[in-house]
């Protein structure tokens, strides 16, 4: 019996710790991307831009498009240098909107980055960003150094990454109106995939654990 209630107590915390980057919150519009699925396309999916600092740095391969395994891969070869898959959505200022990423980082580091533009379209001071580490075939790990010490994941399977901005005034400047939100490889030899991107209005988090108190 007491074997039993540890393994359900064990499967519960599993199941708590899955959801751990993700806090429940009310979605208050759809998906404000463009192909969010990155199916539609023929060398690139459509509504999105690849932005490289070098070109032949990268390796830029767009699977399975048209079908539900879509997918773009961005290989650097070196660590100099970023590249990003991006796209401009309109949003209202003073909101909360959740930015969801599907991705499988599978070398190196990489970053969700989103930036904004005012109503004249000029770049306003507005950065949000999320770094993501792994440690996938380091040489050293674990034998060498145990992988507590390290920053970042050995997990190089499909999961979602998680960032919530709120779209206010930065430093005197007006609030953006139009944001870049990108996804890609920071300044790393990096081997990362995406196959889903969202965006979408939510309320500020924490509201509604407060409302159904």
């Amino acid at each position: 019996m007491k074997q039993i209630m540890l393994a359900t107590a064990l499967l519960l915390v599993l199941v708590l710790s899955t959801g751990a980057g993700k806090t429940s919150t009310a979605r208050l519009s759809g998906n404000l991307f463009v192909n969010p699925d990155l199916t539609k396309g023929a060398e690139r999916p459509e509504g999105w831009q690849i932005s490289l600092m070098a070109e032949e740095v990268f390796n830029v391969r767009y699977t399975a498009k048209g079908s539900a395994e879509a997918a773009v891969e961005i290989e650097s070869l070196g660590s100099d240098y970023s590249g990003y898959l991006n796209q401009r959505v309109t949003v209202e200022p003073n909101s909360w909107y959740r930015v969801e990423v599907t991705t499988r980082l599978l070398k190196g580091r990489g970053l969700i980055w989103v930036y904004g533009y005012g109503a004249d379209g000029k770049q306003v001071f507005y950065d949000k960003r999320k770094y993501l580490h792994t440690f996938v075939g380091h040489p050293l790990v674990p034998h060498f150094v145990p992988k507590e010490y390290m920053n970042g994941t050995d997990d190089d399977s499909w999961r979602i990454e998680v960032l919530d901005i709120y779209t206010g005034a930065t430093k005197g400047q007006a609030p953006p109106v139009t944001l870049r939100v990108s996804a890609g490889v920071y300044f790393a030899t990096t081997r990362i995939k995406f196959k889903s991107l969202e965006i979408y209005k939510i309320e500020k988090p924490g509201d509604a654990r407060r409302r159904h108190r």
